[in-house]
């Protein structure tokens, strides 16, 4: 019985070492510029960069993967990623793309139920309809 709890201790930790880096800083760290990347972060990590100042070439500061580092800032294209329903992924699969400029065309880079796709946005809409919308 005890091996039994163990085992469960082990694979537990496992589990949540497979699992995406996720932190608050991530996640409301300028999400508009700075790209978005599911990375397993096992330890802390210096950031190499501390503002904008510090990087060259046009690139920003950001939290990405596990770190504040110098990347280059998203170009997104128009538009918006559609929902998808959530769903418990198991095992964690890679990501198709990392930002859109990797998509082809119009396609946007979004998140998944499991993972980053390239998929069609949906058009932003105007609010006000016209009488031609109507017919």
């Amino acid at each position: 019985m005890k091996t039994f709890g163990s085992l469960l201790l082990v694979s537990i930790m496992i589990l949540l070492g497979e699992m995406p880096c996720r932190t608050l800083e991530q996640d409301i760290d300028r999400p508009d510029i700075c790209p978005a990347k599911r990375c397993i972060c096992l330890r802390y990590q210096p950031p190499e960069c501390k503002n904008d100042s510090s990087c060259t070439g046009g690139q920003i500061c950001c939290f990405y993967c596990c770190k504040r580092r110098c990347v280059d800032p998203r170009k997104e294209k128009p538009g918006r990623c559609p929902r998808f329903p959530e769903k418990r992924c198991f095992p964690i699969e890679p990501d198709q793309c990392e930002v859109d400029d990797q998509c082809p065309l119009a396609e946007k880079c979004c998140p998944g139920s499991c993972f980053r796709l390239c998929v069609n946005p949906i058009k932003r809409y105007s609010k006000f309809l016209t009488s031609k919308s109507l017919n």
